[in-house]
């Protein structure tokens, strides 16, 4: 890998990081959100105005926050079952067909979301009713934001597989 290359990924893992913690703080003011409108509820009978808007945005936004992260840091769920009984060669051949589908699955929904994120930002559409309404342009920025690094995250695990594939088949570990 060239120096450009790695000083860009080193870029992209930072931004990634950046984005997991603020994700992380906005999980973190979300939990005093939910426990405020919890006991305002109960104990006064007023729950937060516009709780389940703020709540339902950011649960979305969180996502998308957290995932390029959790992909690079190999932190998805997933079952080994399968692939822990194929040959080295085989299991990488497996993998590389994974991270090229999640590279496909992702610039699938930055392409299908583009056009929702700037009618968002040229309408300004809002979820909720009354006297709280909830912006969506910036949850779908966050959305597409998101799908794009954890593409480009993709895209460097498959070639990083695909080199590892090519040292296999040349007979180093």
């Amino acid at each position: 890998m060239g120096e450009h290359m790695r000083k860009a990924l080193a870029l992209l893992i930072r931004l990634t990081s950046l984005l997991n913690a603020v994700a992380t703080i906005w999980t973190l003011f979300l939990v005093f959100f939910v426990t405020a409108d919890v006991c305002g509820r109960v104990f006064f009978g007023r729950p937060l105005t516009g709780a389940p808007e703020v709540v339902k945005m950011s649960l979305v936004a969180l996502v998308f926050l957290h995932m390029p992260h959790a992909l690079w840091k190999g932190r998805h769920i997933r079952s080994e079952l399968l692939i822990s009984r194929l040959t080295p060669n085989l299991r990488t051949v497996m993998e590389v067909i994974m991270w090229l589908l999640g590279v496909f699955m992702f610039t699938a929904i930055v392409i299908s979301s583009w056009h929702h994120m700037v009618d968002a930002w040229q309408t300004g559409i809002y979820e909720g009713e009354g006297s709280l309404r909830v912006p969506l342009a910036p949850v779908r920025t966050i959305v597409i934001l998101g799908s794009m690094l954890t593409a480009l995250l993709y895209l460097v695990g498959a070639v990083q597989r695909m080199a590892k594939l090519r040292r296999l088949s040349k007979g180093d570990p």
